[in-house]
């Protein structure tokens, strides 16, 4: 019975935790974007973004 009683104490307070929300979001560093396409300009470099570098802010209230 005890082991019972532990496994459903145990599924709630994960469950819990899987409803949380995250703090931060990632969203695409255009500055960086914009640092590195210029230099590239500059040298007639062509680049192509396969994996965009992405920073991590504060999530807002709105989601």
């Amino acid at each position: 019975m005890k082991v019972v009683i532990i496994s459903v104490v145990a599924i709630l307070v994960l469950s819990g935790c899987a409803m949380s929300q995250p703090k931060t979001k990632f969203v695409t560093d255009k500055d960086y974007i914009g640092q590195v396409e210029a230099a590239a300009k500059h040298r007639g470099v062509d680049v192509v973004w396969v994996n965009p570098p992405v920073r991590r802010i504060e999530r807002k209230d709105d989601k």
